[in-house]
Protein backbone atom coordinates (compact mmCIF):
# COMPACT_ATOMS: atom_id res chain seq x y z
CA UNK A 1 0.00 0.00 0.00
CA UNK A 2 1.45 3.19 -0.85
CA UNK A 3 -0.97 5.73 -0.33
CA UNK A 4 -0.16 8.20 2.44
CA UNK A 5 -3.38 8.83 3.39
CA UNK A 6 -4.69 5.43 3.82
CA UNK A 7 -1.13 4.54 6.00
CA UNK A 8 -1.63 7.54 8.38
CA UNK A 9 -5.54 6.66 8.98
CA UNK A 10 -4.95 3.36 9.30
CA UNK A 11 -1.76 4.37 11.60
CA UNK A 12 -3.89 6.52 13.75
CA UNK A 13 -6.71 4.19 14.14
CA UNK A 14 -3.80 1.39 15.20
CA UNK A 15 -4.58 -0.85 12.15
CA UNK A 16 -1.72 -2.39 11.05
CA UNK A 17 -0.76 -2.31 7.30
CA UNK A 18 -3.55 -4.67 5.83
CA UNK A 19 -5.08 -4.22 2.37
CA UNK A 20 -7.92 -1.61 2.14
CA UNK A 21 -10.92 -2.50 0.90
CA UNK A 22 -11.94 -1.70 -2.95
CA UNK A 23 -13.68 1.17 -2.37
CA UNK A 24 -10.89 2.57 -0.40
CA UNK A 25 -8.16 1.61 -2.94
CA UNK A 26 -10.52 3.08 -5.58
CA UNK A 27 -10.62 6.21 -3.62
CA UNK A 28 -6.43 6.17 -3.28
CA UNK A 29 -6.06 5.59 -6.60
CA UNK A 30 -7.68 9.04 -7.79
CA UNK A 31 -6.23 10.68 -4.74
CA UNK A 32 -9.92 11.98 -3.81
CA UNK A 33 -10.38 14.77 -1.53
CA UNK A 34 -13.58 12.57 -0.05
CA UNK A 35 -10.30 10.72 1.60
CA UNK A 36 -8.36 12.85 2.68
CA UNK A 37 -11.68 14.53 4.14
CA UNK A 38 -12.37 11.70 6.08
CA UNK A 39 -9.23 11.54 7.34
CA UNK A 40 -9.19 14.06 9.03
CA UNK A 41 -12.91 13.79 10.30
CA UNK A 42 -12.31 10.56 11.72
CA UNK A 43 -9.10 12.21 13.76
CA UNK A 44 -10.94 15.17 14.82
CA UNK A 45 -13.97 13.18 16.11
CA UNK A 46 -11.85 10.44 18.08
CA UNK A 47 -9.65 13.20 19.61
CA UNK A 48 -12.24 15.69 20.37
CA UNK A 49 -12.68 17.27 23.55
CA UNK A 50 -16.10 16.85 23.39
CA UNK A 51 -16.18 13.36 23.61
CA UNK A 52 -15.16 10.35 25.65
CA UNK A 53 -13.07 7.75 24.03
CA UNK A 54 -15.97 5.67 24.35
CA UNK A 55 -18.48 7.78 22.76
CA UNK A 56 -15.73 7.95 19.98
CA UNK A 57 -15.63 4.44 19.17
CA UNK A 58 -19.45 3.81 20.07
CA UNK A 59 -19.90 6.32 16.95
CA UNK A 60 -16.75 4.70 14.78
CA UNK A 61 -19.03 1.18 15.45
CA UNK A 62 -22.22 2.88 14.44
CA UNK A 63 -20.69 4.06 11.06
CA UNK A 64 -19.12 0.88 10.03
CA UNK A 65 -22.30 -1.46 10.67
CA UNK A 66 -24.36 1.13 8.49
CA UNK A 67 -21.76 1.17 5.94
CA UNK A 68 -22.21 -2.90 5.49
CA UNK A 69 -26.00 -2.94 6.09
CA UNK A 70 -26.26 -0.12 2.96
CA UNK A 71 -27.64 -1.42 0.04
Amino acid sequence: MTNETIISLFTALGITESTPSHALAQLAATDSKYLRDLKLNVLSTLQSKHLTPKEAYIIALSVAINQQCAP
